[in-house]
């Protein structure tokens, strides 16, 4: 299947990501999400995303509203059945998302992918609850910057290989670096980079390096991208917490246990960016 029209469920900070970027690239986008007030904030943010390229001469006007033109917001599922391929972007919950594929299976038309976004949870149990398993992929698009240029391809054991090849294609066209996983925990790059998270985390726990010598350590020193706490603030401790949490439970494996202080800063709301207050202020 050539994919050039996309679904996209759940328009939080990943979604407007993905939208953002299926639109520059000339593909059609129809955004849904059951929060109106939700949605107006994300296409607003979208647009001035765009806005903010025109000012640093990254695009033209023109280039922008042509973008802009590719995208329709949506609060019901039952205004997506015509995609191509649908990418469910929702709550890192996996009751959440086995419901909301039961319902996209009903409402969209057999041939349609059916994708989750998710950066840990089971995809195989997300395509048993479809009678479409063979359609059914992971497609883990990694932040933030607003998104990496690596995505996740989980193929699980009854995804057929149409389906794969279906989705590289559109990973080509939106100028995506992939690389095909099992579904496994954590896939592979939060098994990777959720370890070194938390023991970052865990260093700091226990007191033995200040904030700021254990985001030199990482930048400076290993020549990370990004500091490791800048990285949670971003990304929302409450949504690392999640994922690891997920990969622990699967795995019972103590390098992906939490430690106490992050489940300390989500219970007090202390999320990071998007609550202007984390391991930083904003």
């Amino acid at each position: 299947m050539d994919i050039n029209k996309v679904g996209i469920v759940g328009m939080g900070t990943m979604g407007i990501a993905i939208a953002g970027l299926c639109i520059q690239h000339g593909l059609d986008v129809i955004a849904n999400d059951i929060d109106t007030e939700l949605l107006n904030r994300s296409m607003g943010k979208l647009r001035r995303s765009f806005e903010n390229r025109v000012n640093r001469g990254e695009m033209t006007e023109e280039r922008k509203e042509e973008a802009l033109a590719h995208i329709r917001a949506v609060n019901h599922l039952e205004e997506i059945p015509g995609c191509h391929i649908v990418i469910e972007a929702i709550i890192e919950r996996l009751d959440a998302k086995k419901l909301l594929f039961e319902k996209l299976d009903v409402i969209c038309n057999p041939e349609t992918i059916l994708a989750s976004n998710t950066s840990t949870l089971p995809v195989t149990q997300l395509a048993e609850t479809t009678k479409r398993p063979e359609k059914v992929i992971g497609t883990h698009f990694l932040a933030p910057r607003p998104i990496g240029k690596l995505l996740e391809l989980v193929k699980t054991e009854i995804c057929s290989e149409e389906t794969l090849q279906s989705v590289i294609a559109f990973s080509q066209k939106i100028e995506r670096e992939t690389i095909i996983v099992p579904d496994i925990p954590g896939f592979i790059v939060n098994r990777i980079y959720g370890s070194y998270i938390l023991e970052c985390l865990r260093l700091l726990e226990a007191d033995y390096v200040p904030m700021e010598s254990l985001d030199k350590a990482a930048v400076i020193g290993i020549g990370m991208p990004i500091s490791p706490l800048r990285y949670l603030d971003i990304n929302g401790l409450d949504t690392v917490l999640l994922a690891m949490q997920s990969i622990y439970e699967q795995t019972a494996d103590p390098r992906f246990e939490p430690p106490e202080l992050l489940k300390k800063m989500v219970a007090d709301g202390q999320l990071g960016l998007i609550t202007k207050k984390g391991f930083y202020d904003y």
